[in-house]
């Protein structure tokens, strides 16, 4: 068992993990260490406080569980959720150029296309309507309008 211990202190050396809290400490000691959690859960005697930097589980208003990070890991966090931020930011601008490029050649076939121009009215107002929740950033208030006004007529 000393083998153990001994090992686990060799490779958590130079990696302090001591948080400011522990088990049996208070609500009030967890606050002024701590703050007011970001949110909580409350079951009966147990309660999960929430931070930034992990959980610390409440049992009968003491301490029971502690899951935080260190602030190295808490920067580290942040870094990896600032890249994926950025990357999804990324993908979803690709996503709006490739529907606005689509909707763009649609529209343009549409145009060119003298079966679509001998449609009735009607048919080419639901076209456009719909066309024009599935590529709101094309322009289509013309198009639209002719149809509308050939509807009407």
């Amino acid at each position: 068992m000393k083998l153990v211990g001994l090992a686990f202190l060799v490779l958590t050396a130079g990696t302090p993990v001591m948080y400011a809290v522990s088990a049996g400490d208070s609500i009030e000691d967890l606050r002024n260490e701590l703050g007011p959690p970001n949110g909580m859960v409350e079951i009966g005697p147990n309660a999960v406080y929430f931070y930034d930097r992990g959980e610390v589980a409440l049992t009968d208003g003491r301490v029971s569980n502690v899951n935080l990070m260190t602030a190295d890991e808490l920067v580290a966090h942040r870094e990896r959720e600032a890249r994926r931020t950025a990357l999804l930011l990324e993908i979803a601008a690709e996503r709006r150029m490739q529907n606005e490029a689509e909707g763009r050649a649609l529209k343009q076939s549409k145009a060119d296309s003298p079966g679509f121009q001998s449609l009735p009215a009607s048919e080419r107002v639901a076209f456009w309507r719909h066309f024009k929740l599935k590529y709101p950033t094309v322009p289509i208030d013309l198009e639209l309008t002719a149809a509308l006004t050939q509807s009407r007529i």
